[in-house]
């Protein structure tokens, strides 16, 4: 992920990716990361403006909190 994300950043492409869309799929990061898949992308630097996120479903209120980036570039 981390490799991905740095290849992204240096030829400015996109990265896209499903974003632990089942409660299974997000309990599973707990086991070996300690965190929620969320956080697991910000530690491998794949929260950028140029990141596509699919099936993020299961955000707590923190998680949706959390200012992106914003298509209109403000």
């Amino acid at each position: 992920m981390r490799k991905s994300a740095e290849l992204a950043a240096r030829t400015g492409v996109h990265l896209h990716t499903y974003l632990a869309e089942t409660r299974e799929r997000k309990s599973f990061l707990r086991g070996p990361y300690g965190c929620r898949p969320l956080d697991y992308l910000e530690t491998c630097g794949w929260l950028l403006d140029k990141v596509w996120l699919a099936h993020g479903v299961h955000f707590n209120a923190d998680e949706m909190a959390r200012p992106g980036p914003r298509r209109d570039g403000r």
